[in-house]
């Protein structure tokens, strides 16, 4: 009898065995940060972040990163930890990104339905991104629909973006069409929807950002997709019945008889909006180099209905080094109709950003002088004039030198790849000062965080390993073998693991220039970092709803020090 088949069965059974048992194991038990598919049906894809095709599979686990496709008559749901699931409709496409205590989906197309059964903690975030508003999210029942001609939320002549809130609150954040950045609180059994072709740029002479309006939720607004999720789980129908005053009439398809919230306020009307409205400008800080600092757009608005729109800016500028006051400047409010109601608003308070220009650090370096005694005076008048301490004079170009990448949130992040790099900057909210000096192999990312009731920044340093290093790093070593040397003498990085991750990177597309004696990626040209640099930073001030996280790349920018002496 031959037995050999046999034992390939068994050794195939094995090997599938080993592969599937982590994901059977965590049909039970999810790990916090975990993202995994719970239940699918139909027609559903997962592409890697190169955007490879991988296999599904009932509990599979993927990475941030990775996007999800669903097809026709299709649906999934996602366990994102064991107390966040999201459900996608049919022909639908998200991007999952997780960095740290912060997730973000990038809804591309379709609609999905979130579920977070657990308030978030402070040092966690959780938006839903679209073309048109970021939707943050803290412990809520919602839905988000792009792109779709008002599904799932009821008829509509054109595309548009909708968010509708079963339970809790949802909070969306956006550019209005006066370019004011708003943050629009939407309560439960209510709904924002958004034109498409509202987006700036999409329609000729358009203005920029768009125009949301806030209204109640009705039956048809929930119908089909949204409606099927949550009646399909007794504990969902419970928390939409109990979310809202119309909870239960959006479930029986009764209609709530709620007001018409999107009717214009007219300007000579007898109202009064007395809710607060807060408008809240930014702060911001640089190193002295000569010009003024200021930073007039990006107030912030919150508390400000979706019916109407706003102009403002800022009015504070700083120039020599000190500390000022960013104050908000006078301000309009306009209805649907574009007319002037700002009388009509009782309750606006407005909070001041600071701005902050450091001392330019220069260091002197005088020459040396000899000679035999005549009874004159030695002089020398040779002297040098440095901004930092840095590069010796008789070292290769890029004996100092750093690479700032972005990652996948858009925070920005410096990596030391040789020598050392000093590196100032300056909280705005705090006034404090920092000096640091980062080495070969170690990173720097800024990051806002909570201090009791306060907000305050924090310089985070890490030390990376061969394989945390970015594509651009691994790519710059690559293209320069002496840079590559210097940094393994520097770091101790076993070289058969750099070798093997570099042999990994796919054939680059853009053209290599040369800067500071290295070869360097067109793109990665102005990210390339000398001796020295500042970090310049802008942040929100007084109503900022962030947890612990990096500043994006708009918040908080890596520029080198460049003085004229």
């Amino acid at each position: 009898m031959n037995k050999k088949p046999l034992f390939v069965l068994i050794a195939l059974v094995l090997v599938l065995y080993a592969a599937l048992a982590p994901y059977a194991a965590a049909e039970s038990t999810q790990e916090a940060g975990t993202m995994r598919l719970l239940h699918y049906d139909g027609e559903v894809e997962i592409f890697d972040p190169d955007g490879n095709s991988r296999f599904v599979l009932e509990n599979v686990r993927f990475a941030s990163g990775e996007t999800m496709r669903t097809g026709e008559n299709s649906a999934a749901s996602v366990g994102l930890d064991d107390t966040k699931i999201v459900t996608l409709d049919a022909s639908s496409r998200v991007a999952f990104v997780q960095e740290s205590g912060h997730l973000l989906l990038n809804l591309l197309e379709g609609a999905l339905f979130v579920d977070v059964q657990k308030k978030l903690d402070e040092n966690e975030s959780f938006d839903v991104q679209t073309t048109t508003m970021t939707v943050g999210i803290r412990g809520t029942l919602l839905y988000v629909a792009q792109g779709a001609p008002g599904a799932p939320a009821g008829p509509a002549e054109r595309p548009q973006t909708v968010i509708g809130v079963l339970e809790g609150t949802g909070e969306i954040s956006f550019t209005d069409t006066s370019g004011s950045r708003r943050v629009l609180d939407v309560p439960a059994g209510h709904k924002v929807s958004i034109p498409d072709d509202h987006l700036s740029g999409t329609v000729p002479g358009s203005p920029a950002g768009v125009a949301p309006v806030l209204s109640e939720l009705t039956p048809e607004d929930i119908a089909g997709f949204v409606a099927e999720t949550v009646k399909n789980s007794e504990t969902l129908v419970s928390r939409v019945e109990n979310g809202s005053p119309a909870g239960p009439q959006l479930l029986s398809g009764e209609p709530s008889g709620g007001e018409d919230q999107s009717s214009a306020y007219p300007a000579d009307g007898d109202w009064t909006w007395d809710k607060e409205v807060t408008l809240a400008a930014q702060s911001a800080s640089k190193l002295y180099d000569g010009t003024p600092l200021m930073r007039p757009s990006g107030v912030l608005v919150s508390g400000l209905p979706g019916d109407f729109s706003i102009e403002v800016s800022a009015s504070g500028s700083l120039t020599d080094a000190g500390r000022g006051e960013n104050k908000v400047g006078p301000f309009h409010i306009y209805n649907s109709r574009n007319e002037d109601v700002t009388k009509h608003f009782t309750n606006i308070t407005t909070i001041s950003g600071t701005l902050v220009v450091d001392p330019a650090p220069l260091v002197a370096w005088t020459g040396s002088a000899e000679k035999v005694y005549d009874g004159t005076a030695l002089t020398c008048p040779e002297a040098e004039l440095r901004t930092v301490p840095g590069h010796a004079s008789e070292a290769p170009s890029w004996q100092n030198t750093s690479l700032v990448t972005r990652t996948a949130l858009g925070s920005e992040k410096m990596v030391a790849v040789s020598g050392r790099t000093y590196v100032h900057g300056t909280n705005p909210l705090t006034g404090e000062t920092r000096h640091i000096e980062l080495l070969a192999g170690q990173s720097l990312s800024v990051s806002i965080s909570n201090e009791g009731e306060k907000q305050t920044l924090s310089f985070v340093i890490a030390t990376l390993k061969e394989t945390d290093l970015p594509e651009e790093v691994l790519r710059l070593y690559a293209e320069n073998p002496e840079l590559l040397e210097q940094a393994l003498q520097e770091t101790g990085w076993d070289p058969e693991v750099m070798a093997g991750l570099i042999a990994g990177l796919s054939g680059a597309e853009e053209p290599l220039v040369t800067k500071n004696g290295l070869m360097v990626s067109g793109d990665d040209k102005d990210n390339i970092m000398t001796d020295s640099t500042n970090v310049r930073i802008q942040v929100d001030s007084g109503i900022t709803n962030y947890s612990s996280r990096a500043l994006t790349g708009d918040e908080a920018r890596f520029t080198p020090i460049t003085l004229d002496p």
